[in-house]
């Protein structure tokens, strides 16, 4: 066995917290939007300074524009709830490799 494998589970680990400090940060922006919300613009409308206000994923941050942007092939609105909106924000994320 190599000194320097990774091992998986702290690699899990540190995937799950980042993951978990994407989620807040998105809570904390979409934290005035009022559910349910059937489309980008009602979300948008409700972000304190959508195209200033930034999400920090890992080393790099983003707008809640360009994320609403970047991410609107995984987003399948109408939402009901934060947690779904957020869950769809993550997956994207995922699917992007940018998580």
């Amino acid at each position: 066995m190599h000194e320097d494998a990774a091992d998986p589970s702290s690699e899990e680990r540190d995937r799950e917290d980042a993951e978990r400090v994407v989620r807040d940060h998105l809570a904390a922006v979409l934290v005035d939007v009022s559910f349910p919300v059937d489309d980008q613009l009602a979300v948008a409308a409700a972000v304190d300074a959508p195209h200033s206000r930034r999400v920090r994923v890992g080393d790099r941050r983003f707008t809640a524009m360009e994320l609403a942007v970047r991410l609107e092939p995984y987003q399948d609105f109408p939402y009901d709830s934060l947690d779904e909106l957020v869950d769809d924000v993550v997956n994207g994320l995922r699917e992007e490799a940018l998580l």
